[in-house]
């Protein structure tokens, strides 16, 4: 997947992915939040030259644009879930079919020997 900053649209998918392998929203939200550390100094950098580069005006994004609150994604995840019941539900409304999804938690989730 690409994503200019590799927070919002990837971090959405990652974080569908992660719920549908049962990944708990507070997991979720501490990964997303991680990506700011990564954005941060000269990749952040690169990206608000990019999204001038871009722009009508040239206006770089402020720094506040690269933030990743936890909080964004756990509403995220809130809103697919009260629309969609789950994140399969999403998924599944949105194109994806139950065997795609079932062949992806089996690629992504090990079982665990007690």
């Amino acid at each position: 997947m690409h994503c200019s900053a590799g927070k919002d649209r990837t971090g959405l998918v990652i974080a569908l992915v992660l719920d549908l392998a049962g990944v708990p929203t507070d997991v979720i939200a501490e990964d997303f939040a991680l990506t700011a550390r990564y954005l941060d100094g000269e990749a952040g950098a690169a990206v608000r030259r990019l999204s001038a580069h871009m722009s009508p005006d040239g206006a770089e994004l402020p720094e506040s644009v690269m933030a990743c609150p936890p909080e964004l994604i756990v509403r995220s995840l809130e809103r697919v879930r009260s629309r969609h019941g789950d994140s399969r539900g999403y998924l599944l409304a949105h194109g994806t079919t139950p065997h795609a999804l079932d062949r992806l938690v089996d690629a992504l989730v090990q079982p665990v020997d007690l």
